[in-house]
Protein backbone atom coordinates (compact mmCIF):
# COMPACT_ATOMS: atom_id res chain seq x y z
CA UNK A 1 0.00 0.00 0.00
CA UNK A 2 3.10 2.00 0.81
CA UNK A 3 4.18 1.83 -2.56
CA UNK A 4 0.54 2.59 -4.78
CA UNK A 5 0.19 6.05 -3.23
CA UNK A 6 3.21 7.28 -4.29
CA UNK A 7 2.56 5.47 -7.76
CA UNK A 8 -0.75 7.12 -7.98
CA UNK A 9 1.04 10.30 -7.67
CA UNK A 10 3.18 10.23 -10.08
CA UNK A 11 0.48 8.94 -12.51
CA UNK A 12 -2.17 11.64 -11.38
CA UNK A 13 0.59 14.15 -11.76
CA UNK A 14 2.38 12.79 -15.24
CA UNK A 15 -2.17 13.44 -16.71
CA UNK A 16 -1.76 17.41 -15.89
CA UNK A 17 1.86 17.81 -16.62
CA UNK A 18 2.46 20.07 -19.93
CA UNK A 19 2.99 18.10 -22.67
CA UNK A 20 6.03 20.18 -24.58
CA UNK A 21 6.58 16.98 -26.76
CA UNK A 22 3.39 18.07 -28.94
CA UNK A 23 4.59 21.45 -29.75
CA UNK A 24 6.88 23.03 -32.44
CA UNK A 25 8.57 25.93 -32.54
CA UNK A 26 11.19 27.70 -34.89
CA UNK A 27 12.23 30.88 -36.11
CA UNK A 28 13.32 30.87 -40.04
CA UNK A 29 17.03 30.52 -40.81
CA UNK A 30 17.12 34.09 -41.97
CA UNK A 31 14.98 35.12 -38.48
CA UNK A 32 12.14 37.17 -40.36
CA UNK A 33 9.42 33.85 -39.58
CA UNK A 34 8.40 31.78 -36.74
CA UNK A 35 6.66 29.01 -37.24
CA UNK A 36 4.52 26.29 -34.56
CA UNK A 37 2.84 23.20 -34.57
CA UNK A 38 0.59 21.73 -31.72
CA UNK A 39 -1.83 19.07 -31.43
CA UNK A 40 -5.47 20.40 -30.60
CA UNK A 41 -8.59 18.09 -29.74
CA UNK A 42 -10.71 17.42 -33.07
CA UNK A 43 -13.20 20.03 -31.95
CA UNK A 44 -16.14 17.65 -31.34
CA UNK A 45 -17.36 18.50 -28.51
CA UNK A 46 -19.11 15.06 -27.91
CA UNK A 47 -15.72 13.05 -28.47
CA UNK A 48 -13.50 15.40 -27.01
CA UNK A 49 -11.52 12.83 -25.26
CA UNK A 50 -11.17 10.29 -28.02
CA UNK A 51 -7.42 11.53 -29.31
CA UNK A 52 -7.85 9.41 -32.08
CA UNK A 53 -9.56 12.20 -33.72
CA UNK A 54 -7.02 15.12 -32.73
CA UNK A 55 -5.27 17.36 -35.52
CA UNK A 56 -1.98 19.00 -35.55
CA UNK A 57 -2.43 23.51 -36.28
CA UNK A 58 0.20 25.04 -38.17
CA UNK A 59 0.86 29.06 -37.61
CA UNK A 60 3.56 30.64 -39.71
CA UNK A 61 4.07 34.49 -38.35
CA UNK A 62 6.44 37.56 -39.41
CA UNK A 63 7.97 38.88 -36.53
CA UNK A 64 7.45 42.29 -36.02
CA UNK A 65 9.16 44.73 -33.84
CA UNK A 66 7.49 43.50 -30.72
CA UNK A 67 5.44 40.29 -30.10
CA UNK A 68 2.25 42.78 -30.21
CA UNK A 69 3.18 43.74 -33.71
CA UNK A 70 3.75 40.33 -34.84
CA UNK A 71 1.69 38.96 -38.19
CA UNK A 72 -0.47 36.34 -39.09
CA UNK A 73 1.42 34.56 -42.41
CA UNK A 74 -0.43 31.22 -42.68
CA UNK A 75 -2.28 28.77 -40.72
CA UNK A 76 -3.91 25.70 -41.40
CA UNK A 77 -5.23 22.33 -39.29
CA UNK A 78 -4.02 19.46 -40.51
CA UNK A 79 -7.19 17.35 -39.13
CA UNK A 80 -6.52 13.57 -37.75
CA UNK A 81 -2.40 13.94 -38.27
CA UNK A 82 -0.02 14.42 -36.09
CA UNK A 83 3.04 16.07 -36.86
CA UNK A 84 6.64 13.54 -37.05
CA UNK A 85 8.99 16.13 -38.34
CA UNK A 86 9.04 19.59 -39.34
CA UNK A 87 11.86 21.45 -40.57
CA UNK A 88 12.36 24.74 -42.57
CA UNK A 89 14.59 24.89 -45.43
CA UNK A 90 18.10 26.57 -45.26
CA UNK A 91 16.90 29.65 -47.72
CA UNK A 92 13.59 30.39 -45.04
CA UNK A 93 11.18 29.80 -48.45
CA UNK A 94 9.40 26.63 -47.03
CA UNK A 95 8.27 24.19 -43.99
CA UNK A 96 8.64 20.49 -44.59
CA UNK A 97 6.35 18.37 -42.52
CA UNK A 98 5.91 14.58 -42.13
CA UNK A 99 2.69 13.27 -40.78
CA UNK A 100 0.75 10.37 -39.02
CA UNK A 101 -2.38 9.85 -38.16
CA UNK A 102 -3.39 10.39 -34.94
CA UNK A 103 -5.90 6.98 -35.04
CA UNK A 104 -3.50 5.07 -36.00
CA UNK A 105 -4.81 4.01 -39.06
CA UNK A 106 -2.35 3.50 -42.18
CA UNK A 107 1.05 3.43 -39.85
CA UNK A 108 2.90 2.66 -42.63
CA UNK A 109 2.17 6.41 -44.61
CA UNK A 110 3.61 9.18 -43.40
CA UNK A 111 1.74 11.96 -45.11
CA UNK A 112 4.03 14.79 -46.04
CA UNK A 113 3.48 18.17 -46.66
CA UNK A 114 5.36 21.32 -48.19
CA UNK A 115 4.67 24.86 -47.36
CA UNK A 116 5.66 27.60 -49.35
CA UNK A 117 6.55 31.43 -48.46
CA UNK A 118 5.90 32.75 -51.67
CA UNK A 119 2.71 31.52 -52.29
CA UNK A 120 1.29 30.46 -49.09
CA UNK A 121 -0.13 27.35 -49.89
CA UNK A 122 0.27 23.44 -49.23
CA UNK A 123 1.61 21.13 -51.47
CA UNK A 124 0.75 17.60 -50.89
CA UNK A 125 4.38 15.68 -51.82
CA UNK A 126 2.52 12.15 -52.10
CA UNK A 127 1.07 13.87 -55.28
CA UNK A 128 4.19 14.47 -56.69
CA UNK A 129 6.53 11.84 -55.68
CA UNK A 130 4.52 8.72 -54.62
CA UNK A 131 3.77 7.54 -50.77
CA UNK A 132 5.72 8.90 -48.22
CA UNK A 133 6.38 5.85 -46.04
CA UNK A 134 9.04 7.02 -43.47
CA UNK A 135 8.65 9.83 -40.85
CA UNK A 136 12.05 11.04 -41.35
CA UNK A 137 12.81 13.81 -43.95
CA UNK A 138 16.22 15.86 -44.27
CA UNK A 139 16.39 19.01 -45.87
CA UNK A 140 19.66 21.01 -47.22
CA UNK A 141 20.49 24.06 -49.41
CA UNK A 142 18.48 25.68 -50.84
CA UNK A 143 15.69 24.22 -50.80
CA UNK A 144 15.85 20.16 -51.33
CA UNK A 145 13.78 17.48 -49.46
CA UNK A 146 14.67 14.49 -49.10
CA UNK A 147 11.75 11.72 -48.63
CA UNK A 148 11.44 7.89 -47.78
CA UNK A 149 9.04 6.85 -50.50
CA UNK A 150 7.27 3.36 -50.93
CA UNK A 151 8.39 1.87 -54.07
CA UNK A 152 5.19 0.50 -55.59
CA UNK A 153 4.82 -2.61 -57.03
CA UNK A 154 2.43 -5.67 -57.81
CA UNK A 155 2.23 -6.39 -54.08
CA UNK A 156 1.18 -3.02 -53.34
CA UNK A 157 3.03 -0.43 -51.63
CA UNK A 158 6.64 -1.73 -49.93
CA UNK A 159 7.13 0.52 -46.93
CA UNK A 160 10.13 -1.63 -44.93
CA UNK A 161 11.96 -0.82 -48.01
CA UNK A 162 12.22 3.50 -48.57
CA UNK A 163 13.71 4.38 -51.53
CA UNK A 164 14.93 7.88 -50.82
CA UNK A 165 14.16 10.31 -52.70
CA UNK A 166 15.29 13.79 -53.39
CA UNK A 167 12.54 16.60 -54.59
CA UNK A 168 13.40 20.24 -55.28
CA UNK A 169 10.48 22.13 -53.44
CA UNK A 170 10.07 24.40 -56.04
CA UNK A 171 8.93 22.06 -58.64
CA UNK A 172 5.85 21.47 -56.09
CA UNK A 173 4.82 24.57 -56.84
CA UNK A 174 4.64 25.51 -60.49
CA UNK A 175 4.65 29.20 -61.45
CA UNK A 176 1.13 30.49 -62.15
CA UNK A 177 -1.19 28.02 -60.14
Amino acid sequence: MKLLIPLLLLLVGSAYADDSSSIWTSDSPDQHLFAATREIPSGDDVLLWKTEFDGTRLVVVKRGSNSNSDELVFAYTFAGRLIDQAKWTPDSKYIVLTTSSSGGHSPWHDESFVFSLATKKLAYVDDAVGPVVSPDVSVEAPHIATFGIGVVGKDGVDFEHPKKTAVDLSTLFPKGK
